[in-house]
């Protein structure tokens, strides 16, 4: 299968994490305004991205990868289990959408109600 099948069937389960969007925003310095423009978004899109409240379209993640010189995989959880490697981060079985270690708070999945609004279904 090749990469653009996984990356819109992950997309398509809410396998999209959004701490990864905080992670690559960070790495590369960006925030404000300009990121939500360039990724196709309104502000404060990007924003309600990372805190797990609006789920990107599927462009949108692609801009997003541009923009942080990522590939658009690594964005999704499951990339990592694919691939044999320790998913990114854990979580217990009753609860993933938030871990908080030092004080961070580390956003991991986006409800499902979010990931339908946009996907659709």
């Amino acid at each position: 299968m090749i990469d653009s099948e996984i990356l819109e069937q992950l997309w398509a389960a809410g396998q999209l994490v959004p701490h990864r969007i905080t992670m690559a925003l960070d790495m590369n310095g960006l925030q404000g305004p300009e990121v939500d423009r360039l990724c196709e978004a309104e502000e404060p899109e990007v924003d309600e991205w990372e805190a797990g409240l609006r789920y990107p379209r599927l462009v949108q993640v692609r801009a997003l990868a541009d923009l942080c010189d990522v590939h658009p995989l690594w964005f999704f959880r499951q990339y990592d289990q694919d691939r044999g490697r320790e998913p990114a981060f854990m979580c217990s079985p009753r609860k993933c959408e938030v871990i908080r270690d030092d004080g961070v708070e580390r956003v991991l999945e986006y409800p499902m109600d979010v990931v339908r609004a946009t996907v659709g279904g």
